[in-house]
């Protein structure tokens, strides 16, 4: 999994609205290309990348090995949210 910075393609999460400019996609490309998957650092949702937005995306049609690194991917966020509220 590779942080990917493109100032230059802005995304808004389709669930919580969150604008990003750092994504997080399977594939580790350095621009995010139609049909792969982004995870929301703010909400722990899943979209797809398109053209032109992202748009939501059912988890249960992907790839199973997909769907695995998506729920690996979600634990490690919820253990961080769980340490942010900690502090």
């Amino acid at each position: 999994m590779i942080l990917i910075k493109t100032m230059d393609y802005k995304t808004i999460c389709p669930y919580c609205g969150y604008k990003s400019t750092n994504h997080e996609t399977l594939e580790g490309k350095n621009k995010p290309k139609n049909g792969e998957i982004s995870f929301c650092m703010n909400c722990g949702e899943v979209s797809k990348f398109t053209k032109k937005e992202l748009v939501k995306v059912n988890i249960e049609e992907l790839k199973y090995c997909t769907r695995e690194e998506i729920n690996d991917i979600r634990v490690a966020w919820l253990r961080r949210k769980a340490i942010e509220n900690l502090k």
